[in-house]
């Protein structure tokens, strides 16, 4: 089942244990091959990064909490947060993070792939220049 919302179109899925509908984005998820073929980041990070790329269509960026990913990835916010930083080390998002009184909030960037080429690079050639002295 399928429904139009002010942030576009979702499906909606239930969850078998609580039996209630979920929303979840009706886009599709790009994966470049400089991300499909780093080795660095594991299969879970790479899906990780689909599902920022899908969410991001809608306004630009993704404000998904870990408990999200979680849940959508059956796994535990701390893996979530590592595949983030794994990603956000190796150039592919930024965070930026907003905290106002009691609220704090995060915006994940999907870094262009030229932006993330040039990051790759620089840190190849840290890389190379600590290990080759």
């Amino acid at each position: 089942v399928f429904r139009e919302g002010s942030a576009g179109v979702f499906f909606m899925q239930k969850n078998e244990e609580t039996n209630q509908e979920i929303e979840r984005p009706n886009y599709y998820a790009i994966l470049p091959a400089n991300i499909r073929y780093d080795k660095r980041l594991s299969a879970n990070a790479k899906l990780l990064y689909c599902e920022l790329s899908a969410l991001a269509n809608v306004k630009g960026y993704c404000y998904a909490s870990n408990n999200y990913f979680s849940e959508l990835f059956s796994v535990d916010s701390r893996s979530v947060q590592r595949w983030l930083y794994n990603l956000k080390d190796y150039g592919y998002i930024t965070m930026d993070f907003d905290v106002n009184k009691d609220l704090r909030t995060r915006k994940i960037f999907i870094v262009k792939e030229s932006d993330s080429i040039k990051v790759n690079e620089s840190v190849r050639n840290v890389f190379i220049s600590m290990c080759c002295r």
